[in-house]
C-alpha cells in the first residue's frame, strides 16, 4: 500500500523498524519501561499470555515486572495504601532497579 500511494518500498521501513526494535530492546531503560507496562496491563485485564516466549532473553524486562509484583502487586482499588507508604513503595521499587532513592523527590 505505502508503494502504490507514495512510492515507498515497504520492506526499507520493516528493516529499519527491525534495526531500531533491537536497539530499543537492548536498551536497559526500555526493558525496565516494557516490564512496568506488562505490570500494569496485568493489574487491569488479568494475566497476560505468553509474556514469557516474547521477553525472555530481556533480562532488565523481568527485573522491573518482578520488582513491580513485590511492590506493587497487593494493591487494588479497594486497598490504595496511604501516599507515605506508597511513596515507600516507590522508592524501593527504584532502589530494585538500581537508581538512588537521593535523586527522587516527591512534591505535594
Amino acid at each position: 500500500m505505502l508503494k502504490e500511494n507514495y512510492g515507498i518500498e515497504s520492506t526499507l521501513h520493516i528493516g529499519l523498524l527491525r534495526d531500531n526494535t533491537c536497539e530499543y530492546l537492548n536498551n536497559k531503560e526500555s526493558q525496565y519501561t516494557e516490564g512496568i507496562i506488562s505490570f500494569e496491563c496485568e493489574k487491569l485485564i488479568g494475566k497476560v499470555n505468553d509474556i514469557k516466549e516474547t521477553t525472555i532473553n530481556m533480562p532488565f524486562f523481568w527485573e522491573a515486572y518482578n520488582s513491580a509484583h513485590k511492590h506493587f502487586g497487593k494493591y487494588s482499588f479497594q486497598s490504595i495504601p496511604s501516599s507515605f507508604k506508597y511513596e515507600e513503595d516507590v522508592l524501593s521499587f527504584l532502589g530494585d532497579l538500581g537508581y538512588q532513592k537521593k535523586y527522587f523527590v516527591f512534591y505535594p
